[in-house]
């Protein structure tokens, strides 16, 4: 498969050079996490590990959209989680604008930085980044009907039942939802 995007001299990427790109950062953020939940390393190094395997995909001009979505809500994910997130404001805070940034549906991992954020960010950084992922979310479940599901249909050695894609996309939405309305009442306070 054969995406539809070039760079500046021509060179379209492959579907399955994105994939493994995709799964490499993938990997290794699983086993940065992993780290961190274990105290193996700081939130500092998290970040600083993330943001390395960002600048290593800056190349492709498909990759370079998804990963840096992908691994910031990684970390974002991970840091919320601490045992004090209180205590890594900056962190939270850098993997929020980049999440914010990346245009992520993720509204949810960004209502709650934003609640750890509350007293760290003005109040106009808290309404801008909950606007723009309210902007992020709506935008992606006012998009068609993914092709993922033709995808399945044309594939018949693809692993990944259609109805399985279609319950995914069905939890992805709920979740989505869910964040905008989180967000939304951050923005009435």
């Amino acid at each position: 498969m054969v995406v539809k995007a070039e760079d500046s001299q021509g060179y379209k990427p492959q579907g399955a050079e994105i994939a493994n790109a995709m799964n490499e950062a993938g990997t290794r953020m699983r086993e940065l996490t992993r780290q961190y939940h274990a105290g193996d390393i700081t939130a500092e190094y998290l970040s600083k590990e993330a943001d390395k395997i960002v600048a290593e995909h800056t190349q492709n001009p498909i990759v370079r959209t998804v990963i840096p979505q992908l691994v910031s809500h990684a970390a974002l994910s991970a840091l919320l989680e601490s045992k004090n997130p209180e205590a890594i404001k900056p962190q939270i805070a850098h993997h929020t604008q980049a999440l914010v940034a990346t245009n992520s549906p993720h509204a949810e991992e960004v209502a709650r930085a934003l609640e750890v954020l509350g007293d760290y960010w003005t109040s106009e950084e808290i309404e801008t980044a909950a606007n723009k992922a309210v902007d992020n979310a709506e935008y992606y479940l006012a998009r068609p009907a993914h092709k993922m599901d033709q995808a399945s249909q044309d594939q018949p050695d693809n692993e990944v039942p259609l109805e399985e894609l279609q319950d995914s996309r069905s939890r992805a939405k709920a979740d989505i939802g869910s964040g905008i309305k989180q967000l939304e009442a951050i923005l009435e306070r």
